[in-house]
């Protein structure tokens, strides 16, 4: 499902640019198994830092003869603690033990504690939830705060590891001068998009920069605000915003803000930046961007010619820098219009010491960040987070971030 990440693989290139040509796939030499030790080998053509990350997020091992497709309602065998035992035309399937499970690493695969999994679907998450408060079901998502005010025992929250962004081109006039970046940063005010956030999805952090907090990488960092930037934050500087725009000479400019139509917290930012332009003295309208383009690579032209425009932010696979940094703020990033090709050039670097110098790379990667930052790559709003009510027999809560509840790891009595 995601060839590309494994291009340094000897042999892979062949497969990927020729999917439709088997003779040309040739991975003989780049992987090779040995059935006598059990071990597999993979020999590289170029260093990967983050090969052992993508073996263990994208690679499930499965007998040879295990079909490709879709198996629709009927599983493939497991080699898990769980298999699948039950699964419903809606969608809700029932887990239970495997009896051929042995634990032989608790860190790599743990025995779990419930005998059976269920999995439930319900209309709305308020219905969800009022069954796991009645005791009728033990884990639900919640949305919005008011659960963790009421049963805050029963209340997990969990760091979801993203960042979400508005996104400049600073290939077009007026975010091509960063000094109109750089206002639009300070005039924005980051605790009224947290609000935002915060009503649909139980609490967010605010941020001014690319990595989240979690990160090892992670230092931080808001310069775009009337505080110090390593502080907290102290609300926008509005006074900085428009002199900055005066002095770019771009007042009076039209923007249009590319919408991307979807959730409800993301439906209230085109019209909060359309405010916040309107007073730093810009003709502003809003567009939604076309639907037939809306999951589309941003490297297509529709993308490349827009000025501003809000999009969906980004959750790591992973928690190493690089993975934002290619995908949101690359020379060529699919994700972005933004290049930058000093910085890009100071991110080459920082990947490349992922495998030879990994505290090195920490610093470097929080340089990139900060240059970024300091450059107004794009406006970064916030950092999700996700909340979890359980009910009053669960125990043992431990939530995978990104995820939430590691469900073979509860406790129900």
């Amino acid at each position: 499902g995601a060839p590309e990440l494994f291009a340094s693989i000897v042999g892979a290139r062949g497969c990927i640019d020729h999917p439709d040509f088997p003779n040309l796939c040739d991975l003989s030499s780049g992987v090779v198994a040995d059935d006598a030790s059990g071990r597999v080998t993979f020999h590289l053509a170029a260093a990967d830092p983050e090969f052992l990350y993508k073996l263990t997020l994208f690679i499930v091992a499965t007998p040879q003869g295990t079909p490709v497709s879709d198996q629709s309602l009927t599983p493939v065998p497991s080699t898990g603690p769980y298999m699948v035992t039950k699964v419903a035309p809606s969608g809700d399937f029932t887990l239970s033990r495997n009896p051929y499970f042995a634990q032989w690493s608790f860190p790599a695969q743990p025995s779990g504690y419930p005998d059976v999994i269920v999995r439930r679907t319900w209309p709305t998450i308020a219905e969800a939830v009022a069954d796991v408060l009645a005791g009728s079901a033990d884990v639900a998502n919640v949305l919005g705060p008011d659960v963790a005010v009421t049963h805050p025992s029963q209340t997990h929250r969990f760091d979801k590891r993203n960042t979400d962004f508005v996104y400049l081109n600073n290939h077009v006039a007026p975010f091509d001068d960063v000094r109109v970046r750089q206002a639009l940063n300070y005039a924005v005010d980051r605790r009224e998009l947290v609000r935002l956030y915060g009503q649909a999805d139980g609490f967010a952090t605010l941020t001014c920069q690319m990595i989240p907090p979690g990160f090892p990488s992670y230092r931080r960092y808001c310069p775009y605000q009337s505080g110090p930037a390593d502080g907290p934050y102290l609300g926008p500087d509005l006074a900085r915003a428009r002199e900055l725009v005066k002095e770019s000479g771009t007042s009076g400019m039209t923007i249009v803000i590319h919408a991307l139509p979807g959730p409800s917290i993301y439906s209230a930012f085109p019209s909060y930046l359309a405010t916040i332009l309107t007073g730093l003295g810009y003709v502003v309208r809003i567009e939604d961007i076309p639907a037939e383009v809306l999951n589309a690579d941003t490297r297509q032209r529709p993308y490349s010619t827009y000025q501003l425009f809000t999009q969906l932010g980004w959750l790591a696979d992973y928690p190493v820098a690089s993975s934002f940094y290619t995908a949101i703020a690359g020379c060529g990033a699919p994700t972005n219009v933004y290049c930058n090709p000093t910085i890009d050039a100071a991110a080459g670097r920082a990947y490349a010491l992922q495998g030879s110098d990994p505290n090195a790379s920490l610093a470097a990667w929080t340089a990139v960040d900060r240059q970024l930052t300091d450059d107004a790559a794009f406006v970064a709003l916030g950092n999700h987070g996700g909340t979890q009510v359980v009910s009053e027999r669960v125990g043992n809560y431990q939530a995978m971030p990104g995820l939430g509840a590691i469900l073979s790891q509860l406790w129900v009595t």
